[in-house]
């Protein structure tokens, strides 16, 4: 038996702060007779809640404004499409507080391959394209 080794890629959550999913969006994604359209109304507003939260919080350093950031969909995406990523590296994580991860390139430690920019509007397409294109049933 062969054994292959599947490099491990970590997709690091601030890259979905790059994109934010607005009540226009939802238009887009979830058109009447799509299989998001019954949960339009509340995507919509879940959006706008999210954009006046975040804005009273305190927006992350290149955060997107508008609406609610898809997390999970970004770091699936790279199954869908790895080119939508770019500057990979290879590092080693290492955790050194309460919410703090650094990544040391030059370790010795377990290595990952970690992106570190996002192609937002090829994201945007893909994702909102996809959605807009499924029907029940």
């Amino acid at each position: 038996m062969v054994a292959f080794e599947t490099p491990k890629v970590e997709i690091a959550f601030d890259l979905a702060f790059s994109v934010a999913i607005t009540p226009d969006d939802v238009e887009t994604m979830a058109p009447p007779g799509s299989l998001l359209a019954p949960f339009a109304r509340k995507l919509r507003r879940f959006s706008r809640f999210q954009d006046r939260y975040r804005a009273r919080r305190g927006r992350a350093p290149g955060e997107a404004t508008g609406g609610f950031h898809p997390w999970d969909v970004v770091a699936a995406a790279y199954l869908v499409d790895p080119s939508l990523y770019g500057d990979v590296r290879e590092v080693a994580p290492r955790v050194v507080g309460r919410g703090v991860t650094r990544f040391d390139e030059a370790s010795g430690r377990a290595r990952v391959r970690m992106p570190f920019s996002l192609d937002v509007s090829r994201f945007r397409e893909l994702m909102l394209g996809r959605l807009a294109s499924t029907k029940p049933g």
